[in-house]
């Protein structure tokens, strides 16, 4: 449903309005009702001390007529106060308005009394010796006060006056303007009451006048008890006036009564009615107008919102240029600009510009299809335009014939330029290995980067079959020019894998899948080279997940074992320690070698959980052996690549000594030379903290990699072992006799130790003692063996004995 602004705008001003005239108004009336119960409390307190102070005015009053008493008799002294009175009687009862009198002696005998005096004092009592008064209600209510006079003959004797109250009353409801009398509990004997309360068991003795008085007090007695009553104002409704009644207690009276004051506060509550309503008409006509005053003031403002509600449609049909001139026409002409004229010039400057951004609108969808069409670092084709263009030109084939080829390049090491120089240097080593490739190909073959440093290119119309074979070599010929990477010359490799089409794939996927089998072959024959897809890779992957599955077996199956071969000092051919070499015992093809497996578990990762496995194994095995009484004084293992790497390296090796109590010394770990300079600051960071436990560290293969001396000194390495292809022709290569000699004599120089490899005969041992070679490991000695056998060998203690007459050369 809906409702105008402005009738929204109105009803919420004139709620809010009401609400707050009427929390006014309420707080108005509660103050006014708090003032008239406090003027009636004033009021009641007033005619309170006003009915007191009459009743005590009247009591010395007396007791100055009583004072003057022995006067009366100073002419005749020998006259009695009895006399007296009776002398003077007439005069006192029309002159002082005295009804009854009484006289008494000290102990409360009567003396002489009238004959209707109310007030009698039992026989034989003590009379209060000082002047007192009270008030008495039998057959009248009367003030009674009594006060001691001194006989002739210095006696005491104590005179009792009782004064009507009616003049009294009468006296102060004319002078106050209130009803007045006095109410007493009734009795069995009411026949002097002028009214019978029965609601309060109360009898109304006297009461000035009782025909207009008696109905309020007879309302009052069914509104309220008698206890709620007393002692307060109370307001009565009767006959449309308003009276105040008050109880007052009558203190000096022998039975407990009330004075009752009715007084009329008609004209007070009739001032507070007439102030209440001109109150509600004030509040009323002030709303009215705030939301008269508002209507007109909003009234032009809404019509132009509405006139604004009337010209949007228009933007969203596209009718811009009338939407313009109603928006120009609705401009109002004032000094100075609200909110809606705000509004009213967005919109004009909505619709000048919604031409211009339909415009960039068109510019910016066909530069989100270059986004999705091309990668934004090279600008070469993606993965889906690579994909529909192999698709597009499978069509084409089938359709015409023709033949075309896929070739998948991947660069070699890559990750190592890209985490060594920077991501940022690794971009411009993207960007300008895809100028080469752009610089090697046709301009209407397809070049697509698939992601990371993947390229793929589709070689499309082949005039012969080959031609795809001196594509790949231009490439590798591009590629192996230095590209400048800031301060460093970089020199980058691809591995590329050709497939032709359809002889090696139907669909898209096919060939990218075989394209990058191909790759991956031409990447573990060497890198750096070419290579076309050929059925049995196919075969070679599915047999190569088979494998990986099985390896993940093995290694939960703890079907892998160690083999050591002995290192033999060869001063005096005694068992120095052993190098761990990792077996797989296949529960169906026997014992494998670590050349059947490596390359597989370093490539899934799975080298790195068995490489824990290894060190944890050797621990426990050096252990075993010195419970058995064989101290092993070093073992070596070797380490991967990813192992070195791996930042909970150092923590594994010191949790695996500690487990099983094996001194650091005891444990050799290698490493190759390509190892050592793939990250230079690791290697060294993880080679230090090794060397810090106590673990020896040795450089496995050295003489076969290309690290410098430089870094040979740098870095914390306690032994070298001289690789097994300089010692095979030692006998009768001079130039590896002369080498070997090189590196012991460096090596000794820069204070590290030396193991040979691949010792077979007793020449090699020879010649290696010769040039003082401190250790020897090889078939001369022992081949691999278990930790049954190898616990033989650390028995045996010499393998073989020294050979005698060898003259070892100073170092």
């Amino acid at each position: 449903m809906f409702v105008s602004l402005k009738w929204k705008a109105v009803g919420l001003i004139a709620a809010i309005l009401i609400g707050l005239c009427s929390l006014l108004l309420f707080l108005n009336h509660r103050q006014m009702q708090s003032l008239a119960q406090q003027q009636q409390q004033q009021n009641f307190a007033s005619i309170n001390r006003e009915l007191e102070g009459l009743l005590i005015q009247s009591y010395h009053h007396y007791l100055q007529l009583i004072d003057l008493m022995p006067a009366l008799g100073s002419s005749e002294p020998q006259l009695s106060l009895q006399q007296l009175l009776l002398a003077n009687w007439p005069t006192l009862q029309l002159n002082w308005g005295i009804e009854d009198a009484a006289i008494y002696d000290h102990s409360g005998k009567v003396l002489w009394q009238t004959s209707k005096v109310q007030a009698q004092l039992p026989e034989n009592s003590d009379i209060t010796p000082t002047p007192h008064w009270g008030i008495v209600c039998e057959r009248s209510c009367r003030q009674v006060i009594v006060a001691p006079i001194l006989t002739a003959d210095k006696q005491p004797q104590y005179l009792q006056l009782e004064i009507s109250m009616a003049d009294m009353l009468i006296d102060f409801a004319r002078i106050s303007g209130t009803h007045i009398g006095i109410m007493l509990p009734s009795t069995s004997n009411n026949g002097s009451a002028v009214e019978h309360l029965s609601g309060w068991q109360q009898d109304l003795k006297i009461m000035t006048s009782p025909g207009s008085a008696i109905p309020i007090l007879q309302t009052l007695t069914e509104q309220v008890g008698l206890r709620s009553a007393l002692n307060q104002s109370n307001s009565v409704a009767f006959q449309g006036r308003t009276y105040d009644v008050d109880l007052v207690s009558i203190e000096a009276s022998r039975r407990p009564g009330y004075f009752v004051i009715i007084a009329d506060t008609s004209s007070s509550a009739a001032i507070m009615r007439a102030s209440s309503s001109s109150h509600m008409v004030a509040a009323v006509a002030g709303i009215l107008l705030s939301c008269l005053l508002l209507l007109l003031l909003i009234w032009q403002p809404i019509q132009r919102l509405k006139r604004l509600a009337e010209i949007v449609p228009m933007l969203t049909s596209g009718n811009f240029r009338t939407a313009l001139e109603r928006l120009q026409q609705n401009r109002a002409n004032h000094w100075f600009s609200d909110e809606i004229d705000q509004l009213n010039s967005i919109e004009e400057n909505v619709c000048e510009q919604l031409t211009a951004m339909s415009d960039e609108l068109i510019q910016r969808s066909n530069r989100l299809h270059t986004l999705a069409t091309f990668d934004t670092l090279t600008q070469l084709n993606n993965r889906p335009v690579l994909i529909e263009q192999i698709n597009a030109a499978l069509k084409i084939s089938a359709a015409d014939n023709a033949f075309f080829s896929l070739l998948y390049i991947d660069l070699d090491n890559f990750k190592r330029i890209n985490d060594s120089l920077g991501h940022s240097a690794g971009d411009e080593l993207l960007k300008v290995v895809s100028e080469r490739l752009r610089s090697c190909v046709r301009t209407t073959d397809t070049i697509a980067r698939l992601g990371g440093d993947e390229f793929c290119i589709i070689l499309s119309s082949m005039t012969h079959p080959q031609d795809h074979f001196g594509v790949a070599q231009n490439i590798l010929r591009a590629l192996s020019t230095p590209i400048k990477l800031g301060h460093a010359d970089v020199i980058v490799s691809a591995s590329i894998g050709i497939v032709s089409a359809p002889a090696d794939g139907s669909s898209s996927e096919e060939l990218l899948r075989n394209a990058e089998l191909a790759m991956y072959k031409a990447k573990a024959r060497g890198r750096n080279t070419y290579l076309h897809f050929e059925s049995y890779m196919t075969e070679e992957a599915v047999h190569r997940v088979a494998f990986e599955s099985e390896l993940r077996r093995a290694i939960r199956n703890r079907e892998f074992i160690l083999h050591y071969q002995p290192q033999i000092e060869l001063e005096n051919g005694r068992v120095f320690g052993f190098e761990a070499l990792i077996r797989w015992q296949h529960p169906e093809r026997g014992l494998l070698y670590p050349d059947m497996f490596i390359s597989v578990l370093e490539e899934t990762g799975l080298i790195v959980p068995l490489g824990s496995w290894v060190i944890d194994e050797v621990c426990r095995q050096v252990a075993l052996w010195r419970s058995l009484g064989q101290q092993v004084t070093c073992t070596a293992i070797n380490l991967s690549p990813s192992q070195l790497q791996d930042t909970d390296l150092v923590a594994q090796v010191s949790a695996s000594l500690e487990r099983h109590r094996v001194q650091p010394h005891s444990l050799e770990l290698e490493v190759t030379e390509t190892m050592l300079m793939t990250d230079v600051e690791l290697t060294r960071k993880q080679l230090s903290s090794l060397q810090a436990l106590g673990v020896s560290v040795a450089i496995d293969d050295f003489g076969t990699g290309h690290s410098s001396l430089s870094y040979l000194k740098s870095l914390p390495v306690n032994v070298l072992k001289i690789d097994r292809s300089f010692i095979q022709d030692i006998t009768s290569d001079n130039d590896d006799r002369e080498i070997v000699s090189a590196i012991i004599a460096m090596a000794h120089k820069l204070g590290l130790k030396v193991v040979a490899e691949g010792v077979e005969t007793l020449a090699h041992q020879n010649i290696l003692a010769h040039n003082a070679c401190d250790f020897g490991q090889g078939f001369l000695y022992s081949k691999p063996v278990d930790a049954e056998a190898a616990l033989e060998l650390l028995q045996k203690g010499c393998l073989p004995a020294p050979v005698a007459g060898v003259k070892r050369q100073p170092n």
